[in-house]
């Protein structure tokens, strides 16, 4: 009964994904018009300078170098996979000393015409990688050693990719500690080592939200 769906030939083409694909980029092109069309400047600028524009045209070219790249065996994207996947490594590494901040975030190389994020070329890199490394016999897969092998990939990015969030939570844990020591110091306290009352306390954590407002403030300064 099932016999012809499973032996009729399919499509090398997937046109759902695809259409998946074209969908997300609309909506991609409609969020960056309705962020950026909201001020006069805005409006009035030319039409090449428009960010929805560009988003269109980045659109463009990576269709292009996705057509390119279909062309090109995959047993050369395998042998060249794991190269790729270091070289995106040590750039994620240059980027947190070398890199430029913005928005907040140190993620960019300024290369003067544009700037590059080296998270988007680890992305490919990594899938690129992974694959190959998952393309082994089947019987050298089994073993754990190929296994926390394949851990280790998918971790090294995330810890570099996590490393200014973590710094941050680290340098915001300390400041509020340090904070709590130096308003309790501030807090009257009785005979027997408890505060006087509960608005003492309500007092001290007011006296940390604010040290906390003042750090924020000169690190946003700083960036």
């Amino acid at each position: 009964m099932f016999e012809p769906l499973f032996s009729e030939s399919r499509s090398r083409i997937d046109r759902l994904q695809i259409g998946a694909l074209c969908g997300l980029m609309l909506v991609g092109v409609l969020f960056v018009y309705s962020a950026t069309m909201v001020t006069d400047a805005a409006l009035s600028a030319p039409l090449y300078k428009q960010k929805w524009l560009l988003q269109i045209v980045w659109y463009v070219l990576g269709i292009g170098a996705a057509t390119a790249l279909c062309f090109v065996s995959y047993q050369t994207l395998a042998r060249w996979g794991t190269i790729a996947y270091w070289c995106g490594m040590i750039l994620l590494a240059l980027v947190l000393v070398f890199g430029t901040v913005r928005f907040g975030a140190r993620r960019w190389f300024d290369l003067r015409f544009f700037l590059f994020q080296p998270s988007e070329f680890a992305k490919l890199a990594f899938i690129l990688a992974l694959a190959n490394f998952l393309s082994r016999p089947e019987a050298e897969l089994a073993e754990p050693v190929s296994f926390w092998k394949a851990i280790g990939m998918m971790l090294l990015p995330f810890v570099l990719l996590c490393a200014p969030l973590i710094e941050y939570a680290a340098l915001k844990l300390s400041l509020t500690g340090t904070s709590t020591r130096t308003c309790a110091q501030r807090v009257p306290q009785t005979e027997y080592g408890s505060p006087i009352s509960s608005s003492l306390l309500v007092k001290a954590y007011s006296c940390i939200v604010q040290k906390s407002a003042s750090f924020r403030g000169s690190t946003a300064e700083a960036l």
